[in-house]
């Protein structure tokens, strides 16, 4: 089995080699790479540009009383009773003046003005604080990520301080030169083979790969 593993790595170096001669330069695998990478900090922005335009467009239904809104009800709580003043009343009434119109003894139609409940706004205003504070997590979550998948694209030694992290019985040496001479699609593919193989296999196809980028096997120790 660790052959057949041995031999896919060898058959994916001339499958690269293939492609850039295919594509008529030598920068055809790196615009494979390149696109693994956008693709994926493309996704994360996408997904934070759309909770911050589902708070603005909320924002913009309430009249401009959502952004703060999470705000306004912490404060409320923390407020003297005798001065406060419900921010969720104020978004939501629960209370407002109605007319209606109904004919009187006369046969004429009469207007009276009164008192209407609003029971349905008591959900509302609990749905809505609800969904201030989620969106303000997804916020931090989304841009965390998108921070995370920044330092991994610009950063090779966070790309081996993740493989060293992860898969500790591979030497450091081995996993620092196969990531110094390695893309970022290329660590990727690492990352997600190490995850779906049996750990002693996925050692020695690392240590098989590291002897192949020039590096002689005595230069590696355990770790």
């Amino acid at each position: 089995m660790t052959n057949l593993f041995l031999f896919h790595i060898f058959f994916c170096q001339e499958g690269r080699r293939w492609g850039s001669r295919q594509a008529g330069n030598r920068g055809g695998w790196e615009r494979v790479d390149s696109k693994v990478t956008g693709h994926g900090c493309f996704s994360n922005s996408g997904c934070l540009l759309g909770v911050t335009g589902q708070m603005f467009l909320i924002d913009r239904f309430l009249g401009n009383t959502f952004l703060t809104f999470g705000l306004d009800v912490i404060k409320f709580m923390e407020d003297d009773q005798e001065v406060r003043i419900d921010p969720m009343i104020f978004v939501f009434p629960r209370m407002t003046k109605c007319s209606f119109s109904k004919f009187g003894t006369s046969g004429e139609l009469e207007r009276y003005d009164s008192l209407c409940i609003l029971p349905i706004n008591i959900v509302n205003e609990k749905i809505y604080i609800f969904l201030w504070f989620w969106f303000l997590l997804l916020v931090f979550l989304t841009f965390f990520v998108l921070l995370y998948r920044l330092m991994i694209i610009l950063s090779p030694r966070m790309r081996a301080y993740l493989l060293c992290l992860r898969f500790r019985l591979i030497n450091k040496e081995v996993i620092n030169t196969i990531v110094r001479k390695s893309k970022m699609g290329d660590w990727f593919l690492f990352y997600m083979l190490g995850q779906n193989v049996d750990t002693l296999i996925f050692k020695e196809v690392m240590h098989e790969l590291a002897k192949r980028l020039g590096h002689a096997s005595k230069d590696f120790g355990e770790p």
